[in-house]
């Protein structure tokens, strides 16, 4: 496990690990949602609460302005260009996040243009990242959260040594985790098949293969034909629709997204085929 993410013992996990990377597409195996508006390419203008399935994350305090790097904010990471929320002087920030919370990302980064200590903690049982350091002189670094078992994140605070943005969420309410099963036992069989043989087994949740025509690899082809299931184009260049296989992102759904994830594969990107 690497050394940025943390087991805790109420069954919240920290993930520092993407640093000032990229966020990756899941977290703790859940499936993440970019927040405030998924696949929008820069600064929406959306204020909070930030809408979510189900409800929304409040952010208290901030100063009550729209503001996107480059428009009220210099500097951020990897090349993000979306919108942050300043906590407008104050150097702590409440996260309220909606029932059922199972995964949570954000980055934050310091007013000043230099390092700069935080900490975040969840609750419930107060699940704290420890103290890291951040750059604000384009140094916005990742902080994840995710709920094991049956737990949830009700919310976070994060504490700073000055003043403050957070942006560039990333949300889920749970699922079945990808790559995930469930064990099946069998017990106490009765009348004509109490003399059957039998074993345990697991039943498994690991969903659609990106390999959509089964032929051996992820080819554009694949993500063709995940794409025409989307649109109803029946039959598919892979066979009739009711076959295709493709809700690789387990939202019970085939989408353009599906066809995407797919196409990040042929091209050697992250995806959640390869997770």
């Amino acid at each position: 496990m690497p050394s940025d993410v943390t087991v805790t013992s109420p069954g919240i996990v920290v993930d520092l690990s993407p640093d000032t990377g990229s966020p990756p597409a899941t977290l703790g195996g859940f499936t993440m949602t970019a927040v405030p508006a998924p696949g929008a390419p820069g600064c929406t203008g959306i204020t909070p609460p930030l809408p979510v399935d189900g409800g929304a994350i409040g952010i208290s305090p901030w100063d009550g302005t729209s503001r996107c790097i480059g428009s009220g904010w210099a500097s951020w990471s990897h090349g993000y260009s979306g919108d942050v929320y300043y906590t407008g002087g104050a150097t702590s920030q409440v996260l309220t996040l909606p029932s059922g919370t199972k995964a949570v990302y954000f980055y934050v980064e310091p007013n000043p243009f230099s390092l700069q200590d935080f900490e975040a903690i969840a609750q419930p049982g107060g699940v704290s990242t420890g103290t890291f350091q951040v750059d604000g002189d384009g140094g916005a670094r990742y902080v994840g959260f995710y709920a094991t078992g049956s737990d949830t994140i009700q919310s976070i605070t994060i504490n700073g040594a000055t003043d403050f943005a957070v942006g560039e969420f990333g949300w889920s309410g749970g699922g079945i985790s990808p790559n995930s099963g469930y064990k099946l036992t069998l017990q106490s069989l009765k009348d004509d098949i109490a003399q059957w043989s039998w074993s345990h087994g697991c039943f498994d949740c690991s969903g659609c293969s990106c390999d959509i025509n089964g032929d051996g690899e992820v080819t554009p082809m694949d993500a063709l034909c995940a794409f025409q299931t989307y649109l109803g184009i029946c039959p598919t260049e892979c066979g009739p629709c009711e076959d295709i296989c493709c809700d690789v992102t387990m939202d019970d759904d085939c989408t353009p997204q599906d066809a995407l994830e797919i196409f990040k594969e042929y091209l050697g990107l992250p995806s959640v085929c390869s997770e």
